[in-house]
């Protein structure tokens, strides 16, 4: 095979990955594989096809098999090692790795000239809760002097998305809206700004306009979610099945079915894709699992069930006090009055609607009263038997004094 045709392979591979059209790249390189396999290792042409493959392996849910071809690829100095350790780092999020995550984001904060990928590792790790032990503002020196590229401009745009500013984000790139429409980086980038702005008609006039490009996972997830806000549940659940044909391992996909499905009322169905996705799930998104899961069985009658979905939510979770209170009602609907009361007093009122937990401290304030009363109500039941046979022997009594005289 001629040099012009792998090059011509691997030109129609990047440009795939540069549209962001994943899946089609994946299954073109594995029908092309056998030509690259026979080379030399030494030749840029392998290892630009081990990057490559590497990559579409990641983005099509196959992280472990894509972690052995980017690790192949680094090993050619004529590579950029920039986005080929961006990829490492988000297959071991993905893989729920750790320590591996942490290893190679200090690997890309030294041996990277690109300040796009080391930025947006960074995103990707603070957005699953992983502790870089680095501050936003430390990595303020890499930020480009200007935005007049696209590349700089998505740097800045990302900096400020990680700041919560949405508005100096969307500033920083508008200038490209109609240049770049084809790129993956900048879709994915101008659509989280959009969703951040809360500009949901935005999002879906612009799917309507650049439909053709925006067929990957990352894309069409934000669709999913400007849908989900807008409660178009039905388009929201076709979308989200595209996502997982394309990636059956993407658990937000998989979560966000059983949160629609909880909405709907379809406790069951909702179960069942919690259930799913708890077998696979990052140990972000346990806690997030275990609270639906817990509701769900709620709305079944399954009360002891969803107390214990609830008593293995983390006390470091957003769903903790929500958690708490749920634990205290589902007691107090069982008449275990003092353990409804002690978990009440464990609730951060400052974490959970303010007329919620009001609502719910006047019932618990009427706990003491309630325990007397069933003192006295136990103390009846337990008399009653007694009082029966007392009665009883005194009838006897009587009937037979009756009798005899």
């Amino acid at each position: 095979m001629n040099i012009f045709n792998k090059n011509h392979i691997l030109l129609k591979a990047k440009s795939k990955l540069y549209n962001g059209l994943f899946r089609e790249g994946y299954l073109f390189l594995k029908k092309e594989k056998y030509k690259f396999f026979l080379l030399n290792n030494s030749l840029s042409s392998k290892a630009e096809y081990f990057y490559l493959y590497g990559v579409f392996l990641a983005n099509n849910g196959f992280y472990r098999r894509s972690i052995l071809y980017l690790k192949k690829s680094l090993l050619y100095p004529d590579l950029d090692k920039s986005e080929i350790l961006y990829y490492i780092i988000f297959s071991y999020l993905n893989l729920s790795n750790t320590k591996k995550v942490k290893y190679y984001f200090n690997k890309i904060s030294e041996r990277s000239f690109d300040p796009f990928f080391i930025l947006l590792s960074y995103y990707i790790c603070i957005k699953n809760n992983i502790n870089l032990n680095i501050s936003l503002d430390s990595l303020k020196y890499i930020l480009p002097d200007t935005s007049d590229q696209i590349m700089d401009a998505l740097t800045i745009a990302l900096y400020h998305l990680l700041e919560n500013k949405f508005d100096l984000a969307y500033d920083s790139i508008k200038i490209f809206h109609n240049k770049y429409k084809d790129y993956f980086f900048y879709n994915v980038i101008y659509l989280k700004i959009l969703f951040k702005r809360k500009n949901y008609t935005d999002i879906l006039n612009y799917f309507k306009i650049n439909s053709e490009y925006l067929v990957n996972i990352d894309i069409l997830f934000i669709f999913s979610a400007t849908l989900y806000k807008i409660k178009f549940f039905d388009e929201c659940i076709k979308i989200l099945n595209e996502v997982l044909f394309l990636n059956k391992n993407f658990i937000k996909a998989t979560i966000n079915l059983g949160k629609i499905n909880y909405l709907k009322g379809k406790y069951i169905l909702a179960i069942n894709y919690f259930k799913s996705a708890l077998k696979k799930t990052m140990a972000k998104y346990k806690d997030e699992i275990h609270f639906y899961l817990s509701i769900c069985c709620q709305r079944l009658g399954l009360l002891n069930d969803s107390i214990i979905y609830l008593k293995k939510i983390s006390p470091d979770s957003d769903f903790y006090c929500y958690a708490l209170f749920n634990l205290s009602l589902l007691n107090y609907d069982l008449c275990n009055y003092k353990n409804a009361k002690e978990i009440f007093s464990q609730i951060n009122k400052e974490k959970i609607s303010k007329d919620l937990y009001n609502k719910w401290e006047e019932r618990i304030k009427n706990i003491d009263k309630k325990i007397g009363n069933g003192r006295i109500l136990n103390k009846i039941i337990y008399f009653i038997p007694w009082l029966i046979l007392i009665f009883s022997f005194l009838v006897l009594i009587i009937f037979y004094f009756i009798v005899k005289y």
